[in-house]
C-alpha cells in the first residue's frame, strides 16, 4: 500500500494512469527514454573532455560529477518535458549542449587550448576552424556523440506535443533534484577554495584547464564570461609602471663582438624543438645532425628557456615584442598588437623589409591580424605556398623551407624575415611517413620513435634551406637566429625534456621548457655560452648585432652581450624564476627555492628582497601590458 504510490512517483506509471480529463498523470516511456539519452549523452560527453581535454582523471571526482549530473537531468530535464514542447524544448537543449562539446574539443584538438567565452565570441576564430572539423580535426569516433541529439529528435517527433499533467508532489521532486544539484555545486566549489585556500580568481590566473577540474564545466562557463568583462573594464583604467633595474643589473658599457650593419635577418623557429635531442644517436644515427653542425660552428646558447603558456604562438609574442608570455590568454587573439614594442617595427624605422612566413593559415592564432599590427610589411601563409597533399594539415616543412629560400632570394634587402615551422607538432606525425629512419623504428613508445623520425626530418629541411640560401648568396650578408618554439613535453622511460633537472620530475607541465638557441653570423663565431636567457632577450640581440645599440625601444629582455643574466620567468601555477642554476617559485615578491639544475651550485644563492620585488614587478608589469592593451 505504502510501496506502490512511492514507486509510481519515482519511475512514472507503466499503466494507462488518467487524471478526470483524461491526460495522463505520469511520463510515458518515450519520455523516461528521451531523459536517460538525453543523461547518458551528457555524461559520456563531459567525461570525455575532462579526461581528455583538461587532463582530470581523478576517478572519485569524475564520479561525483556524474552523480551530480544525473540529478541536475532528473530534476530541470524532468521539469522540461512537463512542459506542452518539452520535448522539443529538450531536443534543442540537446544540439545546444552537443554544439558547445565540439567547440570545446575542436578547439583544443586546433589550437591547444581551453575554448573561453572570449573566443568563441569572436567570429573571426570560427571559420579557419569549421574549415579545419573537415579537413584534419573530425575523427570516426565523433558520430558517436552526435547520436544521443539524433535519438532524442526522433523520439521527439512522436507526440511533439506534450498532454500529460505532472503531479505536485512530482513538480516538487523535480525542483527539489535541481536545487540539490546547484546546491552540491557550489558545496564543492566552496570546499576546494577553503580546503586549498584559493579563490576563483587564483585558480582562473593558473587556467582554464585548471578551473574546470577544480569547480566543474557549468561554474566555468558562468565565470568565465564575468571573468572576460572584468578584464575589459579594468584595462581601461590602469596604469601601467615598469620596476626600476636593480643596480646590480645595470650594464650600459657592454663590448658587441662585431656589428653588420645593414644585415639582412632570419628568425627560424622550429616546432617543438628540445635541447634534449640535440647530438643524441640511436642505432648510430642523430636525430639532428645539420643542427648539431650548426651549433657547433656558430654561438650556441644552451641555457635558453622558452615562454609557453598558452600555445606555440606565446614564442612568436615574447620573440617579437620582447615581453613574457601571459599566463592565462594568446596576447594575438584577444590584445590589440599596435600598442606592444615590436622588432620588426623597430627595423623598418631602419629601412628593413619585413616579412613573416607559415605554412598553416594566416588566421590560425589571429596571426593575420596580429602580424599587420607589428609592422609585418606581408605575411605569408599557406595560401601563397603549394598545397598540401590531401588530409596535410599543412605543406611539409621541407618543401615550405624550399619555398621560404626562394622567397627571401627575391626580398628587398635589408630584410627580416620570421620563418614558423609546423611538421614537427604533437603528436609528431605529420612528416611524410616514408621519411622515418628504420634506425628509429625500435624506439619505445610510440611518441618517441614519431618525435625523433619528425625531428629528423625538420632538421633535413633546415640543412637544405641553409643550403639554398648558400647558392643564392645571402648566407655572407645574413645573420640567421634559430631556434625552439617550445619542448616537445614528452615524458617517457628514456627521454625526457627536462635533462637540465638534477632530479627526477613531476608534472612536466610545471617546469621551464629548455629549448636550443643558435645565432649564425656571416662570419662565424663558434662558441657554446652558459648564459640564461629567454626570448625576449632575442629582439635586444638583434638590435646590437646591426649596430643599434642606442635604439630607444624599451625592450624588457636585455641584449645577450650584456654581461647580467635576463631573468627566465615562466608563469604558470606559480611564478618560476630560473637563477644561477636553481628553480625559484613563489609570488609577490616571496621565493623560495624549489629545484635543482645540473647547473646548479651546492648552496643555492640568496635572493635580496630587492631582486625578488623587481622580478615581481616584471611579472605584473608585462601582464599589465596585455591587459592595458585587451581588445
Amino acid at each position: 500500500m505504502i510501496i506502490h504510490p512511492i514507486f509510481f512517483y519515482v519511475t512514472g506509471n507503466w499503466m494507462n494512469q488518467n487524471d478526470k480529463a483524461g491526460r495522463p498523470l505520469f511520463p510515458s516511456f518515450s519520455d523516461k527514454f528521451i531523459l536517460f539519452v538525453f543523461f547518458l549523452g551528457l555524461a559520456l560527453k563531459m567525461n570525455y573532455l575532462l579526461m581528455n581535454v583538461t587532463g582530470n582523471h581523478r576517478l572519485v571526482v569524475n564520479i561525483f560529477r556524474t552523480g551530480n549530473l544525473a540529478l541536475l537531468v532528473f530534476g530541470f530535464g524532468g521539469l522540461i518535458l512537463s512542459l506542452r514542447f518539452g520535448r522539443f524544448l529538450l531536443a534543442f537543449l540537446s544540439l545546444v549542449l552537443t554544439f558547445g562539446f565540439f567547440a570545446f574539443a575542436y578547439s583544443f584538438r586546433y589550437f591547444g587550448t581551453i575554448a573561453s567565452w572570449a573566443e568563441l565570441g569572436r567570429a573571426g576564430n570560427l571559420p579557419p576552424v569549421i574549415r579545419a572539423v573537415f579537413r584534419q580535426l573530425a575523427r570516426p569516433g565523433d558520430f558517436f556523440f552526435l547520436l544521443d541529439f539524433m535519438l532524442i529528435s526522433i523520439a521527439a517527433v512522436h507526440g511533439a506535443i506534450k498532454k500529460y499533467r505532472p503531479r505536485k508532489i512530482r513538480i516538487f521532486l523535480y525542483v527539489a533534484c535541481t536545487a540539490l544539484a546547484l546546491l552540491l555545486q557550489c558545496f564543492q566549489c566552496l570546499a576546494f577554495n577553503i580546503a586549498f585556500k584559493r579563490n576563483f580568481s587564483i585558480v582562473k590566473r593558473v587556467g582554464n584547464s585548471s578551473f574546470i577540474n577544480c569547480y566543474g564545466f557549468t561554474f566555468y562557463m558562468v565565470y568565465d564570461i564575468y571573468y572576460h568583462y572584468k578584464i575589459v573594464s579594468q584595462s581601461r583604467s590602469l596604469k601601467i609602471e615598469k620596476p626600476a633595474l636593480p643596480e646590480t643589473m645595470k650594464d650600459s658599457d657592454y663590448a658587441i663582438p662585431k656589428i653588420y650593419k645593414n644585415a639582412n635577418v632570419i628568425l627560424l623557429q622550429l616546432e617543438s624543438l628540445d635541447s634534449a635531442i640535440l647530438f643524441r644517436k640511436h642505432n648510430g644515427l642523430e636525430a639532428t645532425p645539420n643542427i648539431n653542425r650548426l651549433a657547433k660552428k656558430n654561438t650556441f646558447y644552451d641555457r635558453y628557456f622558452a615562454q609557453h603558456n598558452t600555445g606555440t604562438v606565446d614564442a612568436d609574442y615574447s620573440i617579437i615584442t620582447s615581453n613574457y608570455a601571459g599566463a592565462h590568454y594568446t596576447a594575438f587573439t584577444f590584445c590589440n598588437m599596435t600598442g606592444f614594442t615590436s622588432l620588426p617595427r623597430a627595423l623598418k624605422k631602419h629601412g628593413y623589409y619585413t616579412s613573416a612566413m607559415h605554412a598553416n593559415r594566416a588566421t590560425f592564432y589571429n596571426r593575420q591580424t596580429a602580424f599587420r599590427e607589428l609592422g609585418f610589411d606581408d605575411f605569408f601563409s599557406r595560401k601563397d605556398f603549394p598545397e598540401p597533399g590531401k588530409g596535410a594539415w599543412a605543406l611539409d616543412d621541407f618543401t615550405f623551407l624550399e619555398h621560404c629560400a626562394a622567397r627571401l632570394a627575391e626580398h628587398r634587402q635589408p630584410f627580416f624575415s620570421y620563418i614558423i615551422t609546423i611538421s614537427s607538432h604533437t603528436p609528431f606525425d605529420f612528416h611524410p611517413g616514408e621519411k622515418n629512419p628504420p634506425e628509429f623504428q625500435d624506439l619505445m613508445p610510440p611518441l618517441v620513435r614519431n618525435y625523433f623520425s619528425s625531428m629528423h626530418f625538420v632538421d633535413s629541411a633546415v640543412g637544405r634551406f641553409m643550403e639554398i640560401l648558400d647558392q643564392k648568396g645571402l648566407q655572407k650578408n645574413t645573420i640567421i637566429v634559430l631556434l625552439g618554439d617550445h619542448s616537445s613535453k614528452i615524458s617517457a622511460p628514456g627521454y625526457s625534456p627536462l635533462d637540465y633537472l638534477e632530479e627526477k620530475a613531476g608534472d612536466i607541465g610545471e617546469y621551464p621548457e629548455h629549448v636550443p638557441l643558435v645565432f649564425i653570423y656571416p662570419d662565424p663565431m663558434p662558441g657554446r655560452i652558459n648564459k640564461y636567457c629567454f626570448p625576449g632577450d632575442v629582439a635586444a640581440t638583434v638590435m646590437d648585432c646591426l649596430g643599434f645599440h642606442d635604439d630607444p625601444y624599451p625592450w624588457l629582455g636585455r641584449s645577450l652581450f650584456s654581461k647580467p643574466s635576463s631573468p627566465v620567468i615562466v608563469q604558470g601555477r606559480q611564478i618560476i624564476i630560473l637563477h644561477e642554476g636553481y628553480l625559484y617559485r613563489g609570488t609577490s615578491g616571496d621565493f623560495s627555492v624549489w629545484k635543482r639544475t645540473v647547473w646548479g651550485d651546492s648552496e643555492p644563492p640568496l635572493l635580496s628582497r630587492e631582486y625578488t620585488l623587481y622580478l615581481s614587478g616584471l611579472v605584473k608589469y608585462s601582464n599589465d601590458i596585455l591587459l592595458k592593451n585587451y581588445r
